[in-house]
């Protein structure tokens, strides 16, 4: 007699619990969509800032052993795009791309300096606003003739 009604009061709270884990699993699921979203979000901000790095790294690199840099700020901003067009990035805005020396062209130069100013990041899962994040990137390099 006592197992069959312990029997029966589990058996009553079994049923009484099957809708639990679908409201737990509702109440759940928006905040772990949202973290992996965010997760993999991050993980593509933090690659485009890579490749961005690297990007004007090359640039200041190839400025820096060119024997007039001051001459080929062109040269420098096509060697940076061109590093995008084989990483596959989309390609930033010309404009986005400043090229400066320290010093007086072309004898006295010093330092070049490549910099992305305004790279904007388009986040493909979290719904941001269009150009909410922008990328920045800058690269100081000796120039190799310098006295």
């Amino acid at each position: 007699m006592k197992h069959a009604r312990l029997n029966s009061v589990w058996r009553r709270w079994r049923r009484e619990d099957d809708g639990g884990a679908i409201v737990e699993f509702v109440v759940v699921l928006p905040v772990l969509l949202f973290l992996m979203f965010g997760i993999v979000d991050f993980s593509r901000a933090f690659a485009q800032r890579n490749n961005l790095v690297s990007a004007v790294r090359e640039g200041g690199r190839f400025g820096a052993t060119l024997e007039f840099p001051c001459a080929a700020e062109t040269a420098i901003e096509d060697r940076v795009i061109s590093y995008f067009t084989s990483v596959g990035d989309s390609v930033p805005a010309r404009s986005d791309i400043a090229v400066t020396f320290t010093g007086t062209c072309p004898d006295a130069v010093t330092n070049i300096t490549v910099a992305i100013t305004n790279y904007p990041f388009k986040p493909l899962l979290l719904p941001l606003p269009a150009n909410a994040i922008n990328l920045k990137a800058r690269a100081v390099y000796r120039w190799e003739r310098s006295p």
